[in-house]
């Protein structure tokens, strides 16, 4: 499972495309933060090759969602798609 979380309050002119990543394993054992990435030039390993965060579910229970989510909006640049 994936979702997409987007900013709010983006100033105009910026990327349109900005978000940060949430996935879930399969095994519901870790949830992954993507943060970073783009689409821009060519398509190889680079793009392939996503900087994330990781954390074990167990943890994320103890520290919540939202308390995840603020600490990667405010430390890290989020994903922005749409230049190619």
């Amino acid at each position: 499972m994936s979702w997409r979380v987007v900013r709010t309050g983006i100033p105009q002119g910026e990327c349109p495309n900005q978000d940060y990543g949430v996935w879930l394993t399969a095994s519901l054992e870790f949830v992954i933060f993507t943060h970073g990435n783009n689409d821009k030039g060519v398509y190889d390993l680079t793009h392939l090759l996503q900087p994330a965060l990781v954390i074990e579910a167990w943890a994320l229970r103890r520290h919540g969602m939202a308390e995840c989510l603020g600490r990667v909006m405010s430390n890290c640049k989020p994903n922005e798609w749409g230049y190619t």
